[in-house]
């Protein structure tokens, strides 16, 4: 059985699209060595014969102030690292297909393994690294001007470059003079991702109840529930969201002056939002959400099972998407996977997002109050919701993962047999 080797130099457990290139690999035939970070449980889908999980030693983040002195180090340990791991640790693969970003040193160590081992390189172009990088340093600063270098200058020839977006393609192909195949893989929902009926829905609200005991109150006849997922990084202004929640609860307050009765049975209506992930704006923003002092809004942080996380998309009335884009070109896999569930989104307005959502699944915002009125109007209009619903899966019950990596992405890697 011929090997591919997948590398991505963040954790495996919150990388969705190289677990599904894992998955559709195997399933194509190949035995699928998968490099990365383990700081969070893998989906069960990975434990398989045919996938080796093989765990990258996870290194010290600094703070800001001495990133100058420590990123140096880090790079030169990462470097040397995935060189005994890509050349001495696993067999040699046919192909390595590698997410970008991170951009340094993934994609130089990538070109240096494939030239040694005669293997085929596939860059899976996610992002541009030097962008990322930018809103931590600066896009003058000097250290992202050199990312952006290598980023260009490792990244530019591949046996084949895959992109998530028609922008990112046309972008890369006319700036960076990109050689070797150049395809557009959208991201697409697994099947496993799909709305719940009425008693599917009852009965995980309940389990779901001893990770968010707040939600014990939830009223699925009268109250709406409000789903995010976000990584807690700069490029997701999460204040927009709690100004435009700040906004739907002083039109909430208003609201409440008819209902005069304590009787749970004669409440007003409540709105649950609640925002899964991890990352190291999460306690920045949970202290913002505790400053606000909702009342009638009920904002709940945490992180979900893999297994879960669908099964809560697919139990809610309306997703948001705060992801703004670093570089204007990708697109938010959260969005993604909501559609999968059939999920009408409000998501944040940037250039390349009407890849993605239209006025047929969605509304796009790019501040608080276009927000709040989105989230108003949609909440208020079942119908309206309903609708957008039914046309989300009508177009993802044919565009799904599976089939659009077998269409798009599997003649990349030679001779797989048909499944």
């Amino acid at each position: 059985m011929k090997r591919v080797a997948i590398l991505v130099l963040g954790d495996i457990g919150r990388s969705p699209r190289v677990q599904y290139h894992a998955l559709s690999l195997v399933r194509a035939g190949r035995h699928v060595d998968l490099l990365g970070y383990v700081e969070t449980q893998p989906p069960d889908f990975l434990r398989h014969d045919n996938i080796t999980i093989r765990a990258i030693p996870a290194l010290w983040a600094s703070p800001r102030w001495l990133f100058p002195i420590w990123a140096p180090i880090k790079v030169v340990i990462q470097l040397c690292c995935l060189l005994w791991m890509l050349l001495v640790s696993i067999p040699a693969p046919s192909h390595l297909l590698v997410q970008n970003p991170p951009s340094i040193p993934t994609l130089i160590v990538a070109q240096w393994t494939c030239r040694l081992r005669s293997t085929k390189l596939i860059i899976d172009w996610h992002n541009l690294g030097y962008t990322i990088l930018g809103l931590k340093m600066g896009p003058d600063s000097m250290f992202v001007q050199v990312a952006k270098w290598i980023e260009k200058t490792f990244g530019r020839n591949a046996h084949a470059h895959l992109f998530v977006t028609q922008a990112m393609r046309d972008h890369l192909a006319e700036e960076w003079h990109l050689t070797g195949q150049k395809v557009v893989l959208h991201d697409r929902p697994p099947t496993h991702f799909a709305k719940l009926d009425a008693q599917e829905r009852k009965e995980f609200l309940a389990e779901l109840k001893n990770q968010f005991p707040d939600l014990a109150q939830f009223d699925p006849s009268r109250d709406h529930l409000l789903v995010s997922s976000t990584s807690w990084t700069q490029d997701e202004d999460f204040s927009i969201l709690l100004e435009a929640l700040c906004l739907v609860e002083l039109d909430m307050e208003d609201a409440r002056r008819g209902y005069d009765s304590d009787d749970d049975e004669d409440r007003a209506p409540r709105l649950y939002v609640v925002i899964t992930g991890k990352g190291p704006w999460r306690e920045h923003y949970e202290d913002e959400i505790r400053r606000y002092g909702f009342k009638h809004v009920c904002i709940l942080t945490g992180w979900l099972r893999a297994q879960d996380y669908p099964k809560l998309l697919g139990s809610a009335d309306l997703g948001i998407s705060l992801h703004t884009s670093s570089s204007g070109l990708d697109l938010p896999m959260k969005v993604v996977d909501m559609f999968g569930c059939g999920l009408p989104v409000c998501a944040y307005n940037f250039a390349c997002l009407g890849e993605l959502v239209t006025s047929s699944t969605g509304r796009t915002f790019t501040a608080s109050v276009e927000l709040k009125d989105h989230i108003q109007k949609l909440l208020r209009d079942r119908e309206l919701r309903d609708s957008m619903s039914r046309h989300i899966q009508e177009y993802f019950a044919t565009h799904r993962w599976q089939s659009e990596w077998a269409s798009k992405a599997k003649g990349l890697f030679d001779e797989l047999p048909e499944q």
